[in-house]
């Protein structure tokens, strides 16, 4: 069936507004929450909302249009127009601004203080709304800002006070404001610190995580290299300073014929049973001590506090019994060894002793041991 032009352009018409997204406010405001540049458009929607509210008043009570006849309102009508070209102005610089946020906090006082003069007293319900730009500029933008606008605040509720004292003659108004405003500026406080509060302790904690990721391996959960020559580093720096208690002990250890799981049993086979050894790693030292995973099969520990090479020795013994006791992974039988270095490093120490030469004391130890057959440790000491 044919269909004419017209009823073709009607249905996609029909079409289009149904794939026309609704306009939400919500989305509107997340939308002005995400720009870098939006303090200038919140100011707008505040000052069209009291402008709203300002019409509704004039219009329920015609006897308020008769002070836009004084002098005082006109004026000030210039000055709220003046700051509204200067927050236009301030808007266009692509980045933002300080004179930006101090245009927006002008023209939200200065719309206030124009309505205080025509309003008079009826217009007291304007200031919880100029205490809240106040509290909100500082907590958002800083003190320099929120000192400003209060600024502001203060000398326009003078200024209306001043300029038009027959205007205020009410003061049941007032005290309602005022009853007003120790409501809403501590529930507004309280609801933004809290909301700052929350903010601080969730970036404190990814920054925590982040730094745990930094140095952590992700596969055995072990330091890594970095945490581990910068745990060195102090140790060093403070063996050169100190007495025998600055004295430790750098294990460094590498897994024999490793290779032969990977290539047999797979990786993953091989990924489990470097976390058996970093596990039996643990377990051998002392909740101080530093264990890390250097990368591939190779695991170092710093051994805090220790001069005494017969305890290092002991450890050591203990690490290559622990990692030969581990006879299968995920189902899979499996022969694990290892070759361990001992070095240790008795304080204080000489200025030319470094990580560097700890570490690759170290290594020639853990080569010792493999030379002398595997599956066993060496030691020798750094300052020597």
């Amino acid at each position: 069936m044919r269909r004419d032009s017209g009823e073709t352009e009607a249905l996609a018409a029909a079409a289009r507004r149904l794939r026309r997204p609704r306009w939400r406010w919500s989305t509107f405001r997340e939308g002005l929450s995400r720009r870098r540049d939006a303090e200038h458009l919140f100011g707008a929607v505040r000052v069209l909302l009291l402008a709203l509210w300002a019409v509704f008043c004039v219009a329920t009570d015609p006897s308020l249009a008769g002070n836009l006849r004084h002098p005082a309102p006109l004026v000030a009508v210039l000055a709220l127009a003046a700051a509204a070209w200067l927050l236009n102005a301030a808007s266009r610089d692509p980045d933002p601004s300080p004179r930006r946020r101090f245009a927006a906090a002008a023209l939200d006082q200065g719309f206030i203080f124009v309505t205080l003069l025509i309003l008079g007293d009826r217009g007291a319900w304007l200031l919880p709304v100029s205490l809240l730009v106040s509290v909100a500029n500082g907590l958002h933008f800083g003190r320099a800002y929120g000192l400003f606008a209060a600024a502001l605040s203060a000398a326009g509720f003078v200024g209306a006070v001043v300029l038009r004292p027959d205007a205020w003659m009410q003061s049941a108004i007032l005290v309602k404001a005022a009853a007003a405003a120790l409501v809403t500026i501590p529930a507004y406080v309280a609801l933004v610190a809290e909301r700052l509060i929350n903010a601080s302790e969730e970036y404190r904690a990814r920054a925590r995580k982040m730094a745990r990721i930094a140095m952590e391996d992700p596969l055995t959960r072990l330091a890594n290299r970095a945490y581990f020559k910068k745990s060195l580093t102090r140790a060093v720096e403070n063996a050169k300073a100190g007495e025998g208690e600055e004295s430790f002990a750098v294990l460094y250890c590498d897994l024999d014929n490793f290779k032969m799981v990977n290539d047999t049993l797979g990786h993953p086979a091989g990924d489990a049973v470097l976390r058996r050894v970093a596990e039996a790693l643990r377990k051998c030292v002392r909740r101080t001590d530093v264990v890390a995973r250097l990368g591939g099969d190779e695991f170092a520990v710093y051994l805090k506090g220790l001069s005494d090479a017969e305890i290092a020795k002991r450890i050591g013994r203990s690490i290559v019994e622990a990692v030969r006791s581990i006879d299968s992974v995920e189902g899979g039988a499996v022969q694990v060894a290892c070759s361990l270095g001992i070095t240790m490093v008795a304080a204080p120490v000489d200025e030319a002793v470094g990580v560097d030469r700890v570490l690759a004391r170290a290594d020639e130890a853990m080569f010792q041991a493999k030379r002398a057959g595997k599956n066993q440790f060496y030691l020798q000491w750094a300052n020597l």
